[in-house]
């Protein structure tokens, strides 16, 4: 039924396919839409779904694949729980390597992370360090991912895209640093908002001593006067 489909696939359609019951697809399956300019939507059930475009796959990488991934509390990643004043959680495939293709993951996460962004992270457990993938804005309780690579991944949520020096180089950052820049993002908010408060203060407090000893000369004045 998948290979006749693929077979039968035509440049600009897009195709969905249920996978919530089987998340395992063969190579020789993805090579018929290799090379052509179609989107096949795997809809992995409860709001989750894949999107391959057959330009992306490599028919001499491909391999057969599993789209299986687990999220959250069910993730079975090894990564250390050190991002604990963030929001973070980890991602696990059932795959693990190469795949050959591009595949476009469209995760549905708790709308309470509506507006916020989540930081994409690979976790090396031989260093112990994490590599930053990229970062994207959640929308209406879905957060979307390209991935050519299955590993153990951490999210890492935060108001604005997560961004050093060492990010933008596309250097590795270890486990304290991470937390550490983490920690600083989800702080900053509070510590703008207590220097706001500071200065204002400063300002009304020297308003006040003006005001003050203006009106301490007028009244010297009057008296000089004789009112």
């Amino acid at each position: 039924m998948l290979n006749s489909t693929f077979v039968d696939a035509r440049d600009g359609q897009t195709i969905t396919i249920d996978m919530s019951t089987e998340s395992s697809l063969k190579a020789e399956s993805l090579a018929l839409i290799a090379g052509k300019d179609v989107d096949v939507v795997f809809d992995m059930g409860n709001g989750n779904t894949w999107m391959i475009n057959g330009l992306s796959i490599d028919v001499d990488a491909v391999n057969d694949l599993d789209l299986g991934f687990l999220f959250g509390k069910n993730a079975a990643t090894k990564i250390p729980n050190v991002i604990s004043k963030n929001d973070a959680l980890d991602l696990s495939f059932t795959y693990d390597g190469q795949l050959g293709l591009t595949a476009t993951l469209s995760l549905r996460i708790d709308s309470k992370y509506d507006s916020k962004y989540g930081n994409l992270f690979y976790y090396s457990p031989s260093k112990n360090e994490y590599e930053y993938i990229g970062s994207t804005k959640i929308v209406d309780g879905h957060i979307c991912f390209e991935f050519s690579h299955f590993s153990d991944y951490t999210i890492v949520f935060s108001d604005d895209p997560l961004k050093t020096p060492k990010f933008a180089n596309g250097e590795d950052v270890s486990a304290s640093e991470l937390e550490a820049h983490t920690y600083n993002t989800s702080t900053i908010y509070i510590v703008l908002s207590v220097g706001v408060i500071v200065i204002t203060a400063i300002i009304f407090g020297i308003l006040f001593l003006i005001k003050k000893r203006k009106a301490k000369g007028d009244l010297a004045k009057k008296r000089s006067l004789g009112y």
